[in-house]
């Protein structure tokens, strides 16, 4: 599947040429992801699963693990995480970026919601163009993030306080998602949904935003359109 999806993308592409805030953007995690090695159906393809809810230190044990990998392959990372902590999300995602490491949701059944989505986002390949990948059968999701907080009476310095912090989140994931060449859309698909509920991507919508989308049983590509920056 891996193989062939890579020459579906290289056909394409010949065509048509940290911050500590203790956020979770679907409730607080329970154990750190589990990382092992997956098969590509690629011996150029080193593919990495990546499964569970995202917590501290996480973002770190993804950039060590996956710097293990063997030199002059292409690394794939396949996401399949209920959510988290955004800002161990977005260390992840900007690690994608930066090291053209391709992201996938695919499988049935699976699925990639909140903090994960945004990870998914930092997807890229090695030759530098975004390189993010949804299965017909799998599910990325968005929605508004929460604030971790302890049990208390809040005053109006509260209340304030808490405004504040939101607007600097929201401008760190407008930040992260201008960094990662991610439409400003996504944003959209977040605060058009409370942390209660799910704004899932549609694969009629995915490619005019930047992700690819696999029809699992065909196996036919629809290629993303290419995102251009204001």
């Amino acid at each position: 599947m891996f193989r062939a999806l890579g020459d579906a993308c290289l056909r394409f592409r010949a065509v048509v040429l940290a911050l500590g805030f203790g956020l979770a953007a679907n409730g607080p995690a329970a154990a750190a992801v589990e990382l092992q090695l997956g098969d590509s159906g690629d011996p150029a393809v080193t593919l990495v699963e990546l499964n569970g809810p995202i917590e501290r230190g996480d973002a770190q044990r993804v950039q060590a693990f996956l710097s293990s990998m063997p030199q002059g392959r292409q690394i794939a990372v396949r996401l399949r995480s209920p959510g988290g902590l955004i800002d161990e999300a977005l260390r992840m995602g900007r690690h994608f970026h930066a090291n053209g490491i391709r992201t996938y949701v695919i499988g049935a059944g699976h699925e990639c919601l909140s903090a994960c989505a945004l990870a998914f986002l930092g997807g890229r390949d090695a030759n530098g163009a975004t390189f993010r990948v949804k299965g017909s059968q799998a599910q990325v999701g968005f929605h508004g993030f929460r604030r971790l907080v302890p049990a208390r009476e809040f005053t109006v310095a509260d209340m304030h306080e808490a405004i504040a912090t939101t607007q600097r989140i929201v401008l760190m994931i407008a930040d992260y998602l201008a960094a990662v060449d991610a439409d400003i859309e996504f944003m959209s698909l977040m605060l058009e949904k409370p942390n209660s509920d799910m704004n899932y991507l549609g694969d009629d919508k995915a490619p005019a935003i930047g992700v690819h989308v696999l029809e699992e049983i065909t196996g036919r590509l629809t290629a993303a359109t290419p995102h251009k920056t204001p």
